[in-house]
This record gives structure tokens, sequence and C-alpha cells, in this order.
């Protein structure tokens, strides 16, 4: 997986698993080509020059591509849904207490 980041701001743009790696033909229009060929890359319906590059016409903006693994970034999503998952237990637990006027914070 490719985490797509603006070379400017280092806000992170998107990610992706397959980079549409571009360049831009004489009559100005892109194309795609292989990675060695690229000169920058289409995301989301839009074009970006990939740093260090030589810059397109018409780019919106200049990013550079870090790869991560994804088992990873999953093991870090299933924990921060583990994570959800638990307080939302402990906040539905406190309001049935509330209701049934037991105060959570005095049992322990």
């Amino acid at each position: 997986m490719f985490v797509v980041t603006d070379a400017r701001t280092h806000e992170v743009i998107g990610i992706t698993s397959n980079p549409n790696y571009i360049t831009q033909s004489d009559n100005g229009s892109f194309v795609l080509v292989d990675k060695r060929a690229a000169r920058g890359i289409a995301l989301e319906g839009s074009s970006y020059n990939l740093l260090g590059e030589k810059p397109m016409d018409r780019a919106v903006g200049t990013v550079y591509l870090v790869e991560k693994d994804e088992g990873d970034a999953i093991f870090q999503s299933s924990q921060a849904q583990a994570d959800a998952d638990a307080l939302s237990v402990d906040h539905e637990l406190r309001i049935t207490m509330l209701e049934m006027g037991v105060d959570p914070d005095e049992i322990q």
C-alpha cells in the first residue's frame, strides 16, 4: 500500500495499493506509464507531479509516495476498532446504570 503525501504540506492526500503512474505526452494529455517512465500519478481524478521529477503542466500539486506494510495498517485499524468498541460498551453500561439510579463511579 502507498500513502500519497503532499510534498509542500506533508498532509496525506490518499492511500492506494496500485498507483496510476502517468506522464504528459507531447500534445499535453496525461498517459499511463510504468513506474520507471513516470513523472506523476493520477489519484481520484486528479494529476499530481512526483517529487523529484520534471513537473507536468496542469498537475494540481506535487506528491511523494511512501510504501507501507498493509498488515501493519490492518492491525492498527483492528486495534482502533477494538478500543472504540470497548468505549461504546462502557458508555452504554454507564447510561444504563444512571437510568437505574446507580452511580457508576461508586461501584468498585
